[in-house]
């Protein structure tokens, strides 16, 4: 069990790209785990609101306990996202953001052709809906999604990641 205040790095296996970022901080005492598939949902699953966490992409910032992500863009840059912030920005709740994360391209899913970013942000924020479940729902209803949605894509994957942290074996 970690104690508070605890440095915990969470990665995904030794051929992951900042390997050698994650030895470097072994070095420095940071407590390492390797996971068997993507880190995010360990992150998501031992992190508090108080701990920042490193990732490689954006899908971290979907898990609601996740509040300060620190992604490396370069050697020695990162950007550093601070979730409330960004809420208060973009004038939309933790719940939406968790479903524009499910219905934007990610790990799991691709977004459905011709709804980009901006468009999926658009239909998102109209919907009142705070639960993710229930803003995919409605975003998948709505009538801009709908006839674009030619595969009847239903983002199965990305809910069960994001939103049950459940991730199946690679060997299924």
């Amino acid at each position: 069990m970690r104690s508070p205040g605890q440095k915990t790095l969470i990665m995904f296996k030794p051929s992951w790209t900042p390997y050698k970022s994650w030895l470097c901080m072994r070095s420095k005492n940071w407590e390492a785990q390797e996971c068997a598939y993507e880190a995010d949902v360990a992150n998501a699953s031992v992190c508090s609101t108080s701990d920042i966490v490193m990732s490689v992409d954006n899908d971290i910032l979907a898990y609601g306990n996740i509040t300060t992500a620190r992604r490396p863009v370069s050697r020695h840059k990162s950007f550093i996202y601070h979730v409330p912030t960004m809420l208060s920005q973009l004038n939309i709740s933790k719940g939406q953001l968790a479903a524009l994360c499910i219905v934007s391209k990610n790990d799991y899913n691709c977004n459905i052709a011709r709804m980009g970013l901006k468009t999926n942000f658009k239909v998102i924020k109209s919907l009142q809906a705070e639960d993710p479940k229930e803003s995919v729902k409605h975003h998948l209803n709505h009538p801009d999604v709908t006839s674009k949605n030619e595969t009847y894509e239903r983002f199965t994957t990305a809910i069960k990641v994001f939103i049950n942290r459940r991730q199946r074996s690679q060997a299924a």
